[in-house]
């Protein structure tokens, strides 16, 4: 009986034994299928990053590409700057060159104005002393023909605009004899509005 008890109670130390060792690798079991589940749970978690991350490069890419796009349009829109700034450094200097050029004309304009001006009174001067003066004196070509009876014009009474004038514009060349007069016979050649007294 003792023996049969000892067997037994070896048996029910064996038993109690493998419950234990059961219960211990059941918990290690347990933990086991904790880690593995959390480490899933990482893993999708991982998953879930690499996507969000691959949208993230997905995005870069597209924002890069925008980037580049924008950067071309940039670069063409400087070309275009400098060229219209070369168009109107050149504009400009044809400006410049315009209005020196309109300052010339506008300066031969105006020496013609005031040429037409001298002429033009060179001219009126002219007709006022013929009209004014009442003598009466004959006028003869270079070779002494008769052309017409006049006005004595004695070179006193033409006023300095003629006797300093050069042109010899629109004037007959001619002598004038003075014919009515008690001092030394003269005459002087008109030409143009130029007078000059001779003998």
């Amino acid at each position: 009986m003792e023996k049969k008890g000892e067997e037994i109670q070896y048996l029910l130390d064996a038993v109690n034994n493998l419950e234990r060792s059961r219960l211990d690798d059941r918990d290690k079991l347990l933990d086991s299928e904790k880690r593995c589940l959390q480490t899933v749970k990482e893993l999708e978690s991982s998953k879930r990053s690499m996507r969000q991350m691959e949208c993230e490069v997905s995005r870069l890419r597209a924002a890069q590409v925008d980037s580049e796009e924008d950067i071309a349009q940039l670069t063409e829109l400087k070309r275009n700057l400098e060229k219209e700034i070369e168009e109107m450094r050149a504009s400009r200097q044809l400006d410049d060159q315009f209005a020196k050029k309109v300052e010339q004309l506008s300066a031969t304009s105006d020496k013609i104005t005031f040429d037409l001006f001298r002429k033009n009174e060179a001219y009126n001067a002219i007709q006022e002393v013929v009209a004014s003066v009442k003598k009466d004196f004959q006028v003869y070509d270079k070779r002494g023909t008769f052309l017409d009876r006049k006005l004595i014009i004695t070179l006193d009474e033409l006023p300095p605009l003629l006797q300093e004038s050069t042109s010899t514009d629109s004037f007959p060349i001619a002598t004038v004899k003075i014919t009515q007069s008690r001092r030394s016979a003269c005459g002087f050649i008109i030409n143009g509005p130029v007078c000059k007294q001779v003998a």
